[in-house]
């Protein structure tokens, strides 16, 4: 288990780099939003959420395995190597079929979009293996320096073009370029000075259809993952006028940016979980650092929540001139509702990656998968915006409810119980002071220190929960409990 300070260090270099990126993103965002009309704003969009979806799709599921592996003390040159080969193949061949059908079709605005947007993704594709092997090894602030390049220089380009009055799709995308090639010769250096990693792929065909075979459940995973992440934005650029996505993708963007904390924890859990879930025993002492660490993440997703929704009218309104707040209340409603079951699957998806539960995992993701794809085919037609937040909605409480069933942990059983409640506290904060006051900032502050008085004080539960956590980050050693086995090892 690793150690408090070095916890601490890891979160620090995480939140680092995860400020720079949500800030610099957001500016980035903000500025596209202002300056393209929403049919070009829509378009870009939906260019990227086709190239995250590719992108994650070519993975393969070497990302989590080179992260699981590294971290469980396997050889991590010899698979990196073949991760560096994997990369290399799979990017080549896709861009080379984006430049085959713009070539055919060089009329389509959309394929003109993926192309150049393509080219800036796949340098930064062919920068994550080593990304990665940073995760694995816990370096977070070797890994917070390979991941800021790309992120300061568009926001910096794209600030003089705004200032210039010179923003278009033509003069963006350039900028986008050579943003993504540059984070990727930052990291190729730092890799090879610091980690003494090897830069040049070295391709051996057994091992890597060893190492195909055994990521193969994390494949699927990251598929249908990808899949759910961007699957409503491409469909409602397919159903809808580009104006909508254009609407759709800056709540969603949002309600992304609701979701900070758990983005800065996240690739923290996964080298630790792989440590104490790495025999299939966990002691005392860790469940109850389990325990207090899914109360901590809850209580801080509902007051997410709870500030996105009292916020989201006045504050955007105000920013944007009215053209993305009001007409997106009630999909940030819908979309604000999910953020606690993302925070409760991906500390349930942790355990089970940790515990080498990959075709359980896969199961869960595909069933999600369906209901998503499902709903949005459905809902979207009907409904528009509402219709897919509402499909996503929904499919995070099937994957909640799936993941709560099958990770087979003892004690834990009673933790979705915190689902329930923090929310309900959030929502009686809410309409507390929604019935005393009328003035948006008067609603949001009383809100916020009701809820603080609630579960600091009456529930009496923030406190001692932060201190089990800080406790249990020490090494230690108790009682090991065991962890009931399954059969899709």
């Amino acid at each position: 288990m690793i150690t408090s300070k070095r916890f601490i260090q890891n979160i620090s270099a995480s939140t680092i780099q995860l400020v720079t990126n949500q800030a610099t993103g957001l500016i980035l965002f903000y500025l596209l939003s202002k300056t393209l009309d929403k049919a070009s704003f829509g378009s870009f969009n939906w260019a990227l959420a086709v190239l995250l979806i590719c992108f994650g799709i070519l993975q393969c599921g070497m990302d989590l395995l080179m992260v699981k592996k590294t971290a469980s003390g396997e050889s991590r040159f010899s698979i990196l190597s073949l991760y560096i080969s994997h990369v290399c193949l799979a990017g080549m061949l896709f861009y080379i079929l984006l430049l085959v059908a713009y070539l055919l079709f060089p009329s389509g605005t959309s394929l003109y979009l993926l192309l150049f947007l393509g080219a800036g993704r796949l340098f930064i594709f062919l920068s994550t293996p080593f990304k990665q092997l940073c995760t694995g090894l816990e370096k977070f602030r070797l890994l917070l320096l390979m991941s800021v390049g790309s992120s300061l220089f568009k926001t910096l380009l794209l600030l003089v073009l705004y200032f210039l009055e010179q923003v278009s799709l033509k003069n963006i995308l350039p900028v986008f370029i050579m943003g993504d090639f540059i984070e990727l010769v930052i990291t190729l250096v730092l890799s090879r000075k610091y980690l003494k990693a090897p830069l040049l792929p070295h391709f051996n065909g057994i091992a890597y259809r060893r190492l195909l075979k055994e990521g193969l459940p994390l494949l699927g995973t990251a598929v249908l993952a990808v899949g759910m992440a961007r699957l409503d934005w491409v469909l409602i650029g397919i159903f809808l006028p580009a104006e909508k996505l254009a609407e759709y993708s800056f709540a969603y963007k949002a309600f992304e940016l609701s979701t900070f904390p758990l983005l800065i924890i996240a690739p923290i859990l996964v080298p630790w979980f792989s440590k104490i879930f790495r025999n299939n025993q966990v002691d005392e002492t860790s469940v109850k650092i389990l325990k207090a660490l899914l109360s901590v993440e809850l209580i801080i997703a509902s007051f997410t929540s709870m500030i996105l929704v009292l916020a989201w009218a006045p504050a955007v309104d105000l920013i944007t001139a009215g053209k993305y707040g009001s007409v997106n209340r009630n999909t940030i409603l819908l979309l604000s509702l999910c953020v606690s079951f993302l925070y409760l699957n991906n500390f349930f998806w942790t355990i089970q990656v940790s515990s080498s539960r990959l075709k359980e995992v896969f199961r869960v993701f595909m069933a999600t998968f369906l209901v998503n794809t499902l709903g949005d085919l459905v809902l979207i037609p009907l409904f528009g915006n509402e219709g897919a937040a509402a499909a996503y909605l929904l499919s995070v409480v099937v994957q909640a409810v799936l993941f709560v069933r099958t990770t087979k942990v003892e004690s834990l059983d009673m933790l979705p119980r915190s689902l329930f409640v923090y929310p309900l506290c959030a929502l009686v904060s809410g309409l507390i002071s929604f019935y005393f006051f009328s003035s948006p900032p008067a609603v949001i502050a009383t809100a916020i220190g009701i809820y603080l008085v609630i579960v600091l004080f009456s529930l009496n539960i923030m406190i001692p929960q932060y201190k089990t956590l800080i406790k249990g980050t020490k090494m230690g050693h108790y009682k090991p409990i065991h962890i009931e086995e399954h059969s899709q090892r």
